[in-house]
């Protein structure tokens, strides 16, 4: 599901320091090139990055916090 990303939302993030992305993520591995998902999961679209960039974001069922 793709959540639309709204003035409301950031602010919250923000405030509330919610953790959601990848770069959070106890499955994410950042020793390799450009990063990855040691569950092989598509970790592009899930980035802070594309986070502060994107209209939408799709949360990730595999999301644990590292």
């Amino acid at each position: 599901m793709i959540i639309p990303i709204d003035a409301l939302l950031r602010r919250e993030v923000e405030e509330l320091h919610l953790r959601f992305t990848c770069e959070s993520c106890v499955h994410f591995d950042e020793s390799a090139p450009e990063g990855r998902c040691s569950l092989g999961f598509p970790h592009q679209p899930h980035l802070r990055a594309t986070f502060e960039e994107a209209d939408g974001v799709a949360f990730c069922k595999a999301f644990e916090l590292s």
